[in-house]
């Protein structure tokens, strides 16, 4: 049998390594199908699992369409089962078991599961809690550990509880001994005394011995650090488990479960014998599971792999029911080492490589290692490149280029030798702009050559420090972009100002923030102004201007009426504050989402002060995630994190600043993993002399490489790399990947050049110098293509204004379909169907007046689609049917895609229904609705597809095509 034959085989296990663009996706998907044909099994019979809710809906999407095109026997007799694939992400299928034994192991039916940024705001809420009930309340018992605190100060000792938090499930294997040997491996390192010694012993005399080896050296005295290290570990490590304890059983008392605890919980299921009937479980889903493909596998830790490994004992034993009835077993699991970037969420590169042996011993000549070299995605000097950069490493293999396009592309390196962002950045500016009109890109499909606009680049970045600063160089350089996956939505400056203005509604007495309030644009107030206020009266509210705070008066009079999120709105909108937002729709979508927040609150009985609690408490998380305003027809540079990017790919990827590619973590714990579980320190950052942080050192260069290697292989017809360098010494390959890059492309600088000894296809080594301004020719400039208020990012030109009944018809026209579709969904119930207009009205940011009008109309439409039965029989939720249904095909080498507003799946046929406000008909829409048909059949195999149009102000219905 050859590779591919064995890679698509039910009858071996499988590892399979699959580098960037290999087309792993397409084996996955081909083995799921040859199972199903080869086995004569029903697909509910295959669990597939995935690490992104989005990379699961794709590959179900996958597998269905690979169904239809190649397998149509197969989809026809299991079209129903297609609808229902067992296709997950692992905490998806973690929460199934316990959904189903959540009461045995003492947590309430019904749990609430919090997000990342939820369960950290809970968590330090809880060790405030511990801190009062436990420990002040109960001196004597912690005496000891209030020393240790007041020796290293309680806000660090926070620092160093959080990143403990953060490596949850996995710190779990020494809180809790979920570790298959029956006793921890080295808890303390080799290179640091063990302290535990001295657990018995009077506190004040281990004080005086840290003090003593202090006086014995000066702070590189390794003993001293030794000491001092390992004993507070000793003590972190006693204290996190007690808080650990509370934390566990008050989220049980509450109801609550957060994601790390989805994991924990399916293991102890699964392995401790806490669940009576866990036997009879592990039966049914041997029943009801004959295969299973893991995709992704390089973003797994040891306990995931613990997890599938218990849930396949009997499989791999060779014994059981399903051997017995003469039914076939399998593993698939596919990745790639060189893609594993997420040692910072707890995956590890090493359980690959472990879970290959684990599979190899237990099934022998029946388990099966392959490696695929191809390569679709890339040209073949960006190929070219990255075989070169990294082989010297040893598991590195090199790509073989697939790609059917024999053109060569292009890579290009810019050196930046001073230590200047802000000079490197503007470079990376101006080059963009050249390579805007130039025919250097091409189609997808097609391989046809076109024209690079904004859109076909995307900028990678290691981090955001200076994100700000691209921001700020594009819009002078009047370069249109989008931050897809921003952070920091609490400190953008339109979501401080109006957090501010609803801390002060709560508490007028708020001299600061009443202060920055007046000078905002809300008021515009000079200090002089605002000082004079002060003179009258210390406390700044009672001295402020009395039509000023008869105003602010009026408005809390209004919130007590009518609430917070409408009272504010009509006052932001009276007082023009989105006029000093401007065009900028990050800004927009911001407000909104803020609104959106508020409204959430307030739906569920919230009130002001709930509403300031929840904007507290949210401000801590710095990595809440700014509005969504990303869409594919954006023609605009994409600027993303090298993490964010992964799995994604670009006709033309920039890397700028790679020298910010280096080993760092922000943990204060130095954390090592191996099968037995965790092992950890809290470490002097400034020595790495000690063994362990050294190991700790190399783990993390490694993925920094990783990370490169990550980065570079978005490309798919030209790659830009940038960063800082001066040359005065040689480039060291540990330092960063810059300088890592250099070395392994040997690039040194001879004389006011740089040259190579290697020969690379296409590449071109430059200065920040050497970018010159772009003055492109009128007929090369790319057409920017028309956005609307909606879609808006930052864009140079003037945004065209629409005739304000245009503008108002389309906006109505998407709020019906919203509401219609919320309907369909079950989302939304009649007796909510009043806030919930009034919430899309809101996001519009229309006037008072207009969102008056516009109710009234909206409830017209849908009085009358309940008149003539239309809500009834079609709009409500129905079985077999689907709404705002999304589609892509390729028909004649063109890609169709769209959305259907409602489709139901009956017997004999289907049924598309299209909305309109309007009794009018277009010829561009008879053409969309044609393409509605098409899809629906190659979706579905159905050949008799009828189509409605439904005027919602009519209340009628009218079959076309």
């Amino acid at each position: 049998m050859d590779k591919k034959d064995i890679i698509l085989s039910p009858d071996y296990w499988v590892i399979l390594s699959a580098p960037a663009g290999s087309g792993k996706t397409y084996f996955l998907s081909k083995r799921f199908l040859e199972i199903i044909k080869k086995e004569g099994i029903n697909p509910l019979k295959i669990l597939a699992i995935t690490f992104t809710e989005k990379a699961a809906g794709e590959m179900k999407m996958r597998v269905i369409q690979m169904a239809k095109k190649y397998y149509p026997e197969i989809y026809k007799k299991y079209e129903e089962e297609f609808m229902m694939l067992r296709i997950s992400t692992i905490h998806s299928f973690c929460n199934t078991f316990l959904k189903r034994f959540a009461n045995e192991i003492g947590i309430p039916f019904g749990f609430e599961i919090l997000d990342e940024s939820s369960a950290e705001i809970y968590f330090d809420e809880k060790i405030d809690e511990f801190i009062i009930e436990k420990i002040f309340k109960r001196k004597e018992e912690y005496e000891e550990i209030l020393k240790v605190f007041a020796f290293y100060k309680w806000e660090r000792v926070l620092e160093f509880l959080k990143t403990l938090l953060r490596k949850r499930p996995l710190i779990d294997n020494i809180f809790y001994k979920i570790i298959e040997e029956e006793e921890i491996k080295e808890f303390i390192p080799k290179d640091f005394e063990d302290f535990s010694k001295y657990e018995n012993k009077d506190m004040n005399e281990i004080f005086k011995i840290s003090k003593k080896l202090g006086k014995s050296g000066e702070k590189s005295n390794l003993g001293f650090h030794s000491f001092v290290y390992s004993f507070f570990t000793f003590y972190i490590f006693h204290f996190f488990k007690e808080i650990l304890d509370y934390y566990f059983k008050i989220k049980s008392y509450e109801a609550k479960v957060d994601f790390a605890d989805i994991e924990f919980y399916a293991y102890r299921i699964l392995n401790e014998g806490e669940v009576d009937e866990i036997y009879n479980v592990l039966e049914a889903f041997d029943e009801k599971t004959n295969h299973i493909l893991i995709d992704e596998f390089q973003d797994t830790n040891f306990l995931q792999w613990r997890i599938i490994k218990k849930l396949i004992e009997e499989w791999r034993s060779g014994m059981g029911a399903k051997f017995e009835k003469g039914e076939k077993a399998s593993l698939f699991i596919v990745g790639d080492p060189m893609q594993s970037i997420y040692m910072f969420r707890n995956a590890n590169v090493k359980t690959f490589e472990g879970a290959k042996k684990d599979i190899l011993i237990w099934l022998g000549e029946k388990a099966k290692e392959e490696i695929l070299e191809e390569n679709y995605r890339s040209l073949r000097s960006i190929i070219d490149f990255v075989n070169k950069i990294f082989s010297n490493e040893k598991n590195y293999r090199p790509f073989l280029k697939k790609r059917k396009n024999e053109e060569i592309g292009f890579v290009e390196i810019i050196i930046n030798e001073k230590n200047e962002k802000e000079r490197e950045i503007r470079a990376i500016a101006k080059r963009i702009k050249n390579l805007i009109g130039k025919e250097i890109v091409f189609e997808r499909e097609t391989e046809k050559k076109k024209k690079c606009e904004y859109k076909d680049i995307a900028i990678l970045l290691r981090k955001r420090t200076n994100l700000s600063l691209y921001e700020k160089i594009f819009r002078e350089e009047k370069i249109p972009y989008c931050v897809i996956g921003g952070i920091g939505f609490w400190k953008e400056p339109e979501i401080e100002l109006l957090s501010k203005f609803v801390e002060f509604l709560f508490e007028p007495n708020y001299n600061l923030g009443l202060y920055l309030i007046l000078k905002s644009p809300l008021f515009s107030l000079k200090d002089n102004e605002i000082f004079k206020f002060l003179i009258k009266d210390k406390d700044l509210w009672k001295g402020i201007d009395k039509n000023l705070k008869k105003e602010i008066e009026e408005l809390k009079k209004e919130i007590n009426n009518k609430g917070l999120i409408f009272s504010l709105m009509d006052y932001l909108i009276k007082k023009e504050f989105f006029k000093y937002i401007g065009n900028d729709i990050q800004k927009v979508k911001n407000v909104f989402k803020f609104f959106k927040i508020i409204f959430e609150i307030e739906r569920k009985g919230g009130n002001l002060s709930e509403i300031v609690s929840y904007i507290r408490k949210r401000r801590k998380i710095e990595s809440e995630g700014k509005a969504n305003i990303f869409s594919e027809e954006m023609n605009a540079v994409r600027i993303l994190t090298i993490h964010k990017s992964k799995g994604l790919e670009f006709p033309i990827v920039i890397i700028p600043e790679c020298d910010e590619i280096k080993a760092e973590s922000r943990d204060v714990f130095a954390f090592l993993e191996d099968e037995s579980g965790y092992r950890f320190k809290i470490y002097p950052r400034e020595k790495k002399e000690f063994e362990f942080y050294k190991e700790f050192y190399k783990e993390l260069e490694e993925e920094n490489k990783r990370i490169l290697y990550v980065a570079l292989t978005r490309a798919r017809d030209g790659l830009i790399i940038s960063g800082q360098f001066n040359f005065k010494d040689k480039p060291s390959s540990n330092k960063n990947a810059f300088q890592y890059l250099l070395c392994n492309a040997d690039i040194k600088k001879l004389g006011n050049n740089y040259e190579t000894s290697q020969k690379f296809e296409n590449l071109k080594i430059l200065k920040v110098e050497d970018i010159e301004e772009s003055k492109p020719e009128e007929e090369e400039k790319i057409k920017r293509e028309r956005i609307d208020f909606e879609r808006k990012i930052y864009l140079p030109e003037k945004v065209p204004y629409f005739s304000l009944n245009n503008y108002y018809s389309r906006i109505f026209g998407e709020i019906i379909h919203r509401i219609l579709d919320a309907f369909s969904k079950g989302i939304l119930k009649e007796e909510n169907l009043e806030i919930f207009i009034k919430n899309l009205l809101f996001e519009k940011g229309l006037e008072k007046k207009i969102r008056e009008e516009f109710l009234k109309e909206i409830n017209y439409h849908i009085e009358k689609l309940k008149e003539s039965k239309i809500f009834e029989n079609i709009v409500l939720p129905k079985e077999n049917s689907f709404s705002e249904f999304e589609f892509i095909y390729k028909e004649n080498g063109e890609i169709k895609k769209g959305r259907i507003d409602r489709l139901i799946i009956k017997e004999n046929c289907a049924e598309i229904y299209d909305y309109k406000t309007e009794e009018k008909i277009s010829e561009e829409e008879i053409k969309r609705l044609k393409i509605y048909k098409e899809a629906v059949k190659n979706y579905f195999g159905i050949e008799n597809v009828k189509i409605f149009i439904i005027f919602t102000k009519k209340g009628k219905i009218k079959e076309v095509l």
